[in-house]
C-alpha cells in the first residue's frame, strides 16, 4: 500500500497511515494515559488495528483525499503517533486531531505537526475553517490548540462526555 508522504517539517514526516502501522497504532491505543481524553476505545487486538487502517485508506484517503497521518520523527525514524485533518460529512466540518506516544509528549511535536496540517489545509485543500475538540481536563491538547491560533467557541456533549470546541479561520 502507498506510504504517500504528505508533509515534512524540520523534525517530522507526515504520511498516510498504512496497515503495517497497525502494531504501532495498537500500542498507542493500549496506553490509558494516551487514550483517556479521546473518547475512543482500545483496539481489541493488533489485527483489529490493522483492519481499521486497511479500511481507513478507502474510507478516508481515497474518499476525501486527506485524513490523519502517521507522524514520524526524522532523526530516529520512529512513528510517534498521528496528526491530521478529518472531514465529518454529517457536520460538514473538518477537525484537527493528534495523538502521540507518551515518550514524545512535551517536545513541541503536537504544535509542529498541527501547524503543518493547518497550512496544508489552507494551502492545498483550500479549507477556510477547521475545528478541534478537547476534553476540559486535557490541558496539554488545549495548549497546543491555543499555540496554533484556535479560539474557544463552545461546550459540546459528544458520546455523553463534555468537550470544548475550538475553531480557527485559515
Amino acid at each position: 500500500m502507498d506510504t504517500k508522504i504528505i508533509l515534512e517539517t524540520p523534525r517530522l514526516v507526515l504520511r498516510w497511515i498504512i496497515p503495517e502501522d497497525g502494531q504501532n497504532m495498537y500500542e498507542l491505543n493500549e496506553d490509558w494515559e494516551v487514550l483517556k481524553y479521546t473518547g475512543d476505545k482500545r483496539f481489541e487486538n493488533i489485527k483489529a488495528a490493522i483492519d481499521f487502517y486497511t479500511a481507513y485508506h478507502e474510507n478516508t484517503y481515497v474518499r476525501w483525499g486527506y485524513g490523519r497521518f502517521a507522524t514520524i520523527e526524522k532523526h530516529s525514524g520512529d512513528i510517534i503517533g498521528w496528526c491530521g485533518l478529518k472531514y465529518h460529512p454529517d457536520e460538514d466540518e473538518v477537525d484537527l486531531g493528534f495523538r502521540f506516544h507518551q515518550k514524545f509528549w512535551n517536545k513541541g511535536y503536537g504544535t509542529e505537526s498541527s501547524m503543518a496540517c493547518l497550512e496544508y489545509g489552507r494551502d492545498t485543500l483550500n479549507l477556510k475553517r477547521v475545528v478541534a475538540n478537547a476534553m476540559r481536563p486535557n490541558i496539554g491538547s488545549i495548549r497546543v490548540l491555543e499555540k496554533c491560533g484556535f479560539t474557544f467557541e463552545k461546550e459540546i456533549i459528544y458520546d455523553e462526555k463534555e468537550w470544548l470546541r475550538y475553531g480557527k479561520i485559515l
